[in-house]
């Protein structure tokens, strides 16, 4: 738990810094949170548990920057339906000891990925008070394993996805479907297995770069006042992947869910 409060701290700190500008359109707000998910512990794990999370929330938001606690946007070029940016999200770390099929491996660190994104604006309508979107992005970013004191680089990962939004009033809904492609070095981070921690029941594996699977995601969210509630769901399907003869894929598919509660006050 230490080590996955101290990640979100230092992911929240460094997307504070990382050139945000305070201007007149600038908004900035603060507040406690408390995430919670249920879903495996790794993708093509088949071991699942409770990740349970208090941290420090902000949002973010001027004429060219958007940052949250999961992500940070950045507009470096828009035309009128294409955008540029640079794009930024983490995940959870994994132990040693958590997991059956790593045992005796490295841990899994909690990794950032950071690079390009560009965003294709294919449909808007407006029904009443509720605006309907419809969006592709295309994002390539670059791994990194993190410790407190080291970045480890693992490759690259791409997931070109389509996005169906909807938003009224302090409601707002978002369906993600997406593909994912991942180098070699990214796939093995994960999947791969040395000869180091080889056993007869886990084969040493190198793993390839290709396809790394689709998934289908939900988000709604609703504010009250200062209160902000979201939930998620997540559709996850490996078959046919790079990786598939790893023997730590042990699963071809998974579901998994949570809820997140923030409380903020305006900063700004």
């Amino acid at each position: 738990m230490g080590k996955r409060f101290i990640f979100q701290a230092l992911l929240a700190s460094l997307l504070l810094f990382s050139g945000l500008s305070w201007g007149k359109e600038t908004s900035f707000d603060l507040g406690p949170a408390i995430f919670m998910m249920y879903g495996p512990h790794y993708r093509g794990a088949n071991e699942e548990r409770l990740y349970t999370i208090p941290y420090p929330a902000f949002i973010y938001k001027s004429d060219r920057i958007k940052a949250e606690n999961a992500f940070i946007f950045g507009k470096l070029y828009q035309e009128r339906h294409l955008t540029f940016s640079m794009s930024m999200v983490g995940s959870l770390p994994v132990g040693r000891k958590e997991n059956k099929a790593r045992q005796g491996m490295p841990s899994l660190l909690p990794t950032i990925e950071v690079g390009p994104m560009m965003k294709m604006d294919i449909w808007e309508k407006k029904f009443n008070e509720t605006k309907v979107n419809l969006d592709f992005f295309f994002p390539i970013r670059t791994n990194f394993a993190v410790d407190i004191l080291r970045a480890e680089r693992n490759g690259f990962f791409s997931v070109p996805h389509f996005a169906l939004s909807m938003k009224q009033g302090k409601f707002y809904s978002n369906l993600t479907a997406a593909l994912m492609w991942g180098s070699a070095a990214y796939h093995h981070y994960f999947y791969g297995v040395s000869h180091l921690y080889a056993t007869p029941e886990r084969p040493s594996y190198q793993a390839q770069s290709g396809y790394s699977g689709y998934h289908f995601t939900l988000v709604q969210s609703y504010r009250i006042n200062k209160l902000q509630l979201l939930y998620f769901a997540r559709y996850d399907q490996l078959k046919g992947v790079a990786f598939r003869n790893s023997p730590l894929v042990k699963k071809n598919d998974y579901f998994a869910f949570g809820i997140n509660i923030s409380y903020f006050f305006k900063i700004l």
